[in-house]
């Protein structure tokens, strides 16, 4: 009697029979899942984030070195929590606890993560709608004409300082106190921003009203927003790209880095330019964390939208999808904001030199609009950023309220009562004049660490403890071969990535061949003692953990089970990222974050 192979039994018994029986909400089809994804996913860091990075390593090298990172680490992170998310039809502490059950808190880890940046996040979506009540008519207070300066905003140093930075972290943030005008310190007397409390306070009035009811009302939010905003993106485009060509600004070569960016006239004769030497050795963590920060893993918000998905629906064309949308916004966003840095800097205003992202936003764009007569585009680029971003706010608190009501039973209403509130009340820290350092140093933090921290947990929960005690039951070879394999590769990778970054930092590419090597011997000796076929290694002892979930992502590709040509590749496309790569690229950007930040402690950008 002819036996079935590994691949058709282990793919057998992953396929599920039937969709099960739940009271769980759904969304509506699966189209509405991808265009409700794509609007958690499109946020802030596409247009004030994405176009910063790109300008800042030279244009087209930031792109090419963002889709590597989203080929390494986004689409398998990605597939990861939609599939886990599904199967398990849970939050990402029902998956995690799915699993591996002591690795929960894992889940709760990443909700939370997710909770604190939608705290960060509201901040700046408040901006947004400051900014946007402030640019009808003819107020614009951040006009040089129309801000009263106190005296201390008024030194030959200040001066030359432009009008709408001066509004921005005065007016806006509080963060500058009007008797020194500069940020604050320690031991300085407080002041809030009652505008822009007020502002986050109908944010979360907003994000309530989303959460409350669930994923019927997210479905639907998402399915307006995620036209309009690119509708109003292409319109600013072409508005921004406009006034760039009718001044000759060379904001679109400044983009794409194909000309050297002027610094603002210092009163010499020659034009001195901005020197991007050493942009590049930050270029792959920039690219990794903005993957993570633009596509939306490792903060529970995947898992949550997942699980509202039948059990037999495809995922690897949804995660697909969504990744490229996302990465199209983004690239856009980009021509819009440079077309107006362009413009500014043909005008000869020096708001144009912006040398952060928030800068970009809320100091060079609101300056253009003033220069150009054209207050009602900067309104509409206000309210596109807040609609791009308050999908997104959604998504991290619906990540937060699915898995309260998952583990506790709590009814939604309570939990969203429960999850808002906390935000509102929060959020007052961030309104403060010492809660933009407060912003400043939480974004940081979440993003290099927690964040980090998080993805590399579930790699490990699927990689390397998933199905491991049952694999190592089965009989000494098999145990044999798992320590060693675990043995061998981890403990080069804790090294290596250990020295490679604290002790000797020039030698950090021959320790990512060190690696591969290593990691190539922890696989033959693994082999070895695993006395066993090839094949039944590769799939029992090399791929154990994610051979499984792998299969159930590319089997549910074909209605009838069949196994095609393309699935194996993928398969281990998928188990050699998740298991093998990321956990050493992660480990790697929370040292070189660890290291920079000893070397130079961080602080207020």
């Amino acid at each position: 009697m002819k036996m079935p192979n590994a691949d058709a039994a282990t793919a057998a018994a992953v396929v599920p029979k039937d969709d099960i029986v739940t009271t769980r909400a759904r969304w509506h089809s699966r189209p509405v899942f991808v265009v409700a994804a794509v609007g958690y996913a499109i946020g802030l860091g596409n247009i004030w984030k994405f176009p910063y990075l790109t300008f800042k390593h030279g244009g087209i090298t930031f792109v090419l070195a963002y889709l590597w990172a989203l080929l390494i680490v986004g689409m398998p992170m990605l597939l990861l929590e939609l599939t886990l998310g599904q199967k398990m039809q849970r939050g990402s502490v029902g998956s995690m606890r799915g699993i591996t059950p002591r690795l929960a808190g894992v889940g709760w880890a990443a909700s939370f993560s997710g909770f604190i940046t939608c705290l960060v996040y509201n901040v700046l979506l408040g901006m947004s709608l400051v900014y946007l009540v402030q640019s009808g008519g003819d107020a614009q207070p951040w006009t040089e004409k129309n801000l009263e300066r106190p005296l201390a905003c008024q030194t030959a140093a200040l001066m030359g300082t432009p009008a709408a930075e001066i509004y921005l972290f005065l007016n806006v943030t509080s963060l500058y106190g009007e008797a020194s005008c500069t940020t604050f310190e320690e031991g300085d007397g407080g002041r809030f921003s009652t505008g822009l409390f007020i502002a986050n306070l109908v944010c979360w009035v907003v994000i309530f009203a989303s959460v409350v009811v669930g994923p019927k009302l997210i479905q639907l939010n998402a399915l307006v927003s995620v036209p309009l905003r690119f509708i109003f993106l292409i319109i600013l485009v072409f508005h921004y790209t406009g006034l760039n060509s009718e001044e000759d600004g060379k904001g679109i070569g400044w983009y794409l880095g194909g000309e050297p960016f002027p610094l603002p006239p210092d009163g010499g004769v020659e034009t001195k330019y901005m020197s991007f030497e050493g942009a590049n050795e930050s270029l792959f963590q920039d690219a990794y964390a903005q993957v993570f920060y633009s596509v939306g893993v490792c903060v529970g918000a995947m898992f949550a939208y997942g699980s509202y998905n039948k059990t037999k629906k495809p995922v690897i064309v949804d995660a697909l999808l969504i990744c490229l949308i996302d990465l199209c916004f983004a690239v856009i966003a980009g021509f819009a904001v440079w077309g107006a840095i362009g413009y500014l800097q043909a005008k000869g205003d020096v708001a144009y030199y912006q040398q952060n992202a928030v800068g970009l936003m809320f100091v060079a764009m609101p300056v253009a609009a003033t220069v150009s007569g054209s207050t009602g585009m900067f309104g509409l680029f206000c309210f596109t950023l807040w609609l791009a971003g308050i999908d997104t706010s959604v998504g991290y608190c619906e990540s937060l309220v699915a898995n309260i009501c998952d583990q506790t039973y709590m009814a939604r209403w309570k939990a969203a009562v429960l999850v808002c509130t906390s935000g509102m009340l929060l959020s007052m820290l961030f309104t403060s004049n010492w809660g933009w350092v407060l912003f400043d140093m939480v974004d940081h933090y979440i993003s290099n660490y927690v964040i980090i921290t998080i993805g590399m947990c579930q790699c490990i929960s699927v990689g390397w403890l998933f199905e491991r005690e049952s694999t190592a039951s089965r009989s000494e070879h098999h145990r044999k071969s798992l320590r060693s394999l675990a043995l061998f590769y981890w403990f080069p990778v804790v090294t290596i990535n250990f020295y490679a970054t604290f002790g000797f930092p020039e030698l950090k590419a021959y320790g990512i061949l060190v690696i591969v090597l290593t990691t190539l011997v922890a696989l033959a000796v693994s082999k070895w003692q695993s006395n066993m076929a090839f094949i039944s290694w590769y799939h029992e002892i090399a791929m154990c953990g994610t051979d499984k979930i792998a299969m159930s992502l590319t089997i549910l590709s074909n209605p009838d089970g069949r196994r095609t040509f393309w699935m194996l590749p993928f398969e281990a496309y998928f188990g050699l990222l998740i298991k093998f790569v990321n956990p050493c690229c992660l480990m790697f950007l929370f040292c070189e974050s660890l290291a920079r930040d000893l070397a130079e402690p961080y602080g207020l950008t």
